[in-house]
């Protein structure tokens, strides 16, 4: 009997100390949320975006890098001054960015200029830009094939397929062609290349180009490009980055291993990295508490539950706060859609009804009670510390009387019960997240009653992350309101998100990012405009006219920039969050635990 004492007060030491807290050769991370898929550029999950940069197929972290000082690096590519030359990230100033406009200006007035080249289609085109690039010459995929330029054109060509339903192909749709550059033997360059571009583009230099592998993948998608998404390739990618997966049960984890053929394999020093799924944030918490995970992952717990485990544990683990470009939103359906709608009024087309919802919601509330503090309230998609941010941009401070005024002027006038109605129609609108998000719904609870005080009744409507993202945001599937983040970068200014012509729709295969389908010509013209501006303080003054429109339109209620938050065990070295589009997982080669003491 004393033996089975003794053995059950050691395992139960053993639970509560935290089993994995002795392994020094693996990470367990609980994430909230379980990717749609792993195909680069066929979804934009949070979630998801991770664990494709540790394998090395998100494109955000492909030619180059940024770390968490927001400095943007090489990566599998860069630029090459001369043979032997250490890489560099492209620009006007080291030659890696040419200007072909001031090379080639136009002969006779009304001509384009730019150097005429043949474009991937075999037309003649002139090219107004070219950059320079160059692989890492050891760079493998996991299955020991080297990474050529042959894979650099294949993923223009999966991203430029009319099958295939890219979320977003903007970048490349300005590519005019991707041509290897020429040897010192005359021979195509398996490594080094150039983009033409048909225009200048501002945002050219991060290198974010899908890179696929050709030998894995060109079979079947020439044999049938619309059903690729399907292929085992979205469930488990070949990749060239330090990790590959040795395991993926839906529903329950990812186990990665190191990638033997990586280029800088020998840094390496743990031999496992797990993902558990754990939607529940109480699941999740547990779990950590138990010492089952290690860390947790940016799409785990929110700065709130963060917060108060370091108020209960304040010396257990490290915790980690990192503001930064994930921008929370809710996204108001702008448009009408039969087949959505089903006859009955959209009252959001109308933006007074849009500004009401605006001033109804007590969003410094929502920031002070709910995140403690830590979070700002959000007045544009761009954060206050991004370059192009407009410091005087129209507001929408909370004033619930304002509300009313917008909502009677618009027409829905509010009866004896507090109900508001127009032409028999009531004023019911459909709010939708994520499921099993506590701050998600928790922010819904708190919107939904501020809501009603302004006689909107609101019907909740949560899903699944992977039908949420799947279907419901990025098919327009949702009648009205839909809370959820994007990620953006420090480079790029967001200006695609609510133009015109990158609303998803089945003509276009469901490609772009304006789920909330707002149509507004000078906005449009103005973040394309935007695009182009080489020249800075120009850019700036354009993107601040882009931010005036939205705020007046109003497409979106913007609620805040996350503070990006986890728990890390106190020996794991280089987490490093970088509180944008980048995952933290940008440095995981790095990553390790060190020894018990």
């Amino acid at each position: 009997m004393r033996h089975v004492f003794v053995v059950l007060f050691l395992t139960l030491a053993c639970t509560a100390q935290g089993p994995l807290q002795l392994r020094t050769d693996e990470v367990v991370i609980g994430m909230s949320q379980e990717p749609d898929s792993l195909w680069p550029a066929l979804a934009s999950m949070m979630a998801g975006s991770e664990i494709k940069t540790h394998l090395g197929v998100n494109p955000t972290t492909a030619l180059t890098v940024i770390d968490e000082k927001w400095r943007l690096m090489p990566n599998l590519g860069g630029y090459r001054s001369a043979p032997g030359a250490p890489l560099q990230v492209p620009s006007i100033e080291n030659g890696g960015l040419e200007d072909l406009c001031a090379k080639h200006p136009p002969v006779q007035e009304g001509e384009r200029c730019g150097l005429e080249i043949i474009d991937r289609t075999g037309l003649p085109v002139k090219a107004q830009m070219v950059s320079h690039w160059e692989l890492r010459s050891d760079a493998k995929w996991s299955d020991g094939q080297p990474v050529t330029v042959d894979d650099v054109t294949f993923g223009l060509e999966f991203m430029m397929s009319k099958d295939l339903p890219v979320i977003d192909r903007s970048m490349e749709e300005r590519i005019a062609a991707i041509v290897p550059a020429k040897d010192a033997d005359g021979k195509a360059s398996k490594h080094r290349f150039d983009i033409y571009w048909k225009e200048v583009y501002a945002y050219i230099a991060a290198g974010n180009l899908v890179i696929l592998p050709r030998h894995l993948l060109e079979e079947p998608f020439t044999y049938n490009p619309g059903r690729l998404k399907e292929h085992w390739f979205g469930r488990k990618p070949i990749g060239w980055g330090p990790w590959m997966i040795e395991e993926y049960r839906r529903r329950s984890h990812i186990i990665l291993v190191p990638n033997p053929h990586y280029w800088d394999r020998k840094k390496i020093r743990l031999k496992k990295i797990t993902y558990r799924f754990i939607r529940s944030t109480n699941s999740l918490k547990a779990a950590l508490e138990a010492g089952n995970i290690d860390a947790t992952s940016e799409t785990g717990l929110g700065s709130d539950e963060v917060s108060k485990l370091e108020n209960m544990y304040p010396e257990r683990w490290n915790y980690h706060y990192r503001s930064g470009l994930v921008w929370e939103h809710i996204d108001l359906r702008s448009d009408y859609d039969e087949e959505i709608h089903k006859g009955r009024p959209n009252p959001l087309e109308d933006v007074r009804v849009r500004q009401a919802l605006a001033h109804g919601a007590n969003r410094q509330l929502l920031a002070d009670a709910i995140f403690d503090g830590k979070v700002r309230v959000a007045h544009s998609y761009l954060p206050d510390v991004h370059y192009a941010y407009h410091k005087s941009l129209k507001t929408y401070d909370y004033n619930p009387d304002k509300a009313r005024e917008l909502l009677d002027a618009a027409g829905w006038k509010m009866d004896a019960n507090g109900i508001r109605k127009k032409d028999g129609e009531t004023l019911k609108l459909r709010f939708g997240t994520t499921a099993e998000n506590k701050i998600r719904e928790l922010v819904q609870q708190v919107l939904q009653q501020d809501w009603k005080q302004i006689g909107i009744e609101i019907e909740v409507n949560n899903e699944p992350p992977s039908a949420f993202f799947g279907q419901t945001t990025h098919k327009r599937k949702f009648p009205h309101m839909a809370m959820y983040a994007w990620l953006l970068s420090p480079i790029t200014a967001g200006d695609t998100l609510y133009r015109g012509d990158k609303i998803p729709s089945p003509s276009n295969n469901w490609q772009g990012q304006n789920y909330a389908g707002l149509r507004n010509d000078e906005l449009t013209r103005l973040a394309i405009e935007g695009e182009k501006a080489l020249d800075l303080k120009k850019r700036i003054g354009i993107l601040q006219k882009v931010q005036e429109i939205f705020a007046e339109q109003l497409p979106a209620i913007p609620l805040y920039f996350r503070v990006n938050s986890s728990v890390t065990d106190k020996r794991l070295r280089n987490w490093k969050p970088t509180g944008t589009s980048y995952p933290t997982s940008w440095n995981s080669a790095e990553w390790y635990l060190e020894a018990k003491k």
